[in-house]
């Protein structure tokens, strides 16, 4: 009996821990946060204090989403050993954690006199791959953080581990997808090269303009393997020309463009393809069969929060049709993070 209430005592002291440790977290970013404004009022400029307001507001929305716990436990009942597999499989995988969206003032601070880069955390890229229009161009392309592309390597490491091998990988031209590619490509030891599909850009609507991106030779001269011969379904100038189309337009076009693309690669086992919370959903309703919805601005907004940073989506076909599979690979959960996606198709 003493020897159970040493072990209850224990458990309820751990559990108490547990909780001052998770209070301490959250009051760490909420200074992490004022010191970022603090940060801003010094360096006296208006548009980076009012970005850092966008900051908070950002971390805020995702700390009330659904718990890690919730998150990181859906579809774990159900996980087998292999899931079995009954047809060629489809993973849909979002951009790693980007720059601009955890340090939204980045373009004000990190640059010096004579566009010098200098990071100020190191969550920033220690270096940055020389491109045309530096350092302007990253305005519009900014590239993944350095948790991003640990996180985007442990994926690729989940694939080798869960025995699934890509026999294709594509990527949006925006360098945050390339670069997330580009990491789990590594991690997994693969030797393919990443095709740049323009076709799995997103929404342009997003943008003031639309970005200028790395080409082909930039990247592999920063060491990023881009195949250079790959075709893409749509050109580069085609998706100026989109700039315009509603989000309604915006998925039927990638329905269109997604179905194309898989009859290009019938041949291979899976497939890859790096892209955005935008383009996944739009994808999604397509291979389901699902008509494209109309969306408000705020519905738009809310499909970060339902695919969140590194989220990961797998479609098999079966019997000539696509099903969503949930228990293709664990999620990665760490701190208030998890890349599960709340996906709300019915399969």
């Amino acid at each position: 009996m003493a020897s159970q209430k040493s072990v209850s005592v224990a458990q309820g002291a751990m559990s108490q821990k547990s909780v001052s440790v998770a209070q301490s977290m959250m009051n760490k970013t909420a200074m992490s946060a004022t010191a970022k404004m603090d940060e801003g009022s010094r360096i006296g400029d208006a548009s980076a204090r009012m970005n850092m307001d966008k900051s908070v507001a950002f971390t805020n929305t995702v700390m009330a989403g659904p718990s890690v716990i919730q998150q990181s436990t859906r579809g774990m009942s159900v996980r087998k050993e292999a899931a079995e597999r009954k047809g060629r499989r489809v993973f849909l995988m979002r951009n790693a954690e980007r720059v601009d969206r955890i340090f939204p003032e980045w373009m004000s601070v990190a640059f010096m006199a004579g566009n010098k880069y200098r990071p100020y955390d190191m969550n920033l890229p220690l270096k940055l791959p020389p491109r045309a229009g530096f350092p302007e161009s990253y305005r519009y392309d900014a590239p993944i953080t350095e948790l991003g592309a640990m996180t985007s390597q442990m994926i690729g490491r989940g694939f080798t581990a869960n025995k699934l091998t890509p026999g294709a990988i594509m990527s949006s031209p925006a360098l945050r997808c390339v670069q997330t590619a580009y990491n789990m490509v590594r991690a997994m030891g693969n030797t393919l090269r990443v095709g740049i599909e323009t076709s799995l850009f997103d929404f342009p609507g997003w943008y003031e303009q639309v970005p200028i991106w790395m080409d082909d030779a930039e990247m592999n001269a920063v060491g990023i393997p881009v195949d250079g011969n790959y075709a893409p379904i749509e050109t580069r100038d085609a998706i100026h020309d989109h700039k315009s189309e509603s989000y309604l337009d915006f998925q039927k076009r990638v329905a269109t463009n997604i179905n194309a693309l898989l009859d290009r690669h019938k041949d291979k086992n899976d497939v890859l393809l790096v892209t955005h919370g935008t383009t996944m959903d739009a994808i999604a309703r397509g291979l389901l069969g699902q008509q494209p919805v109309a969306m408000s601005a705020d519905q738009m907004n809310a499909l970060g929060s339902m695919f969140p940073f590194c989220a990961l989506v797998c479609f098999e076909e079966q019997d000539g049709k696509w099903k969503m599979i949930e228990d293709a690979m664990p999620y990665i959960t760490y701190l208030d993070f998890s890349n599960a996606p709340t996906v709300p198709y019915a399969s």
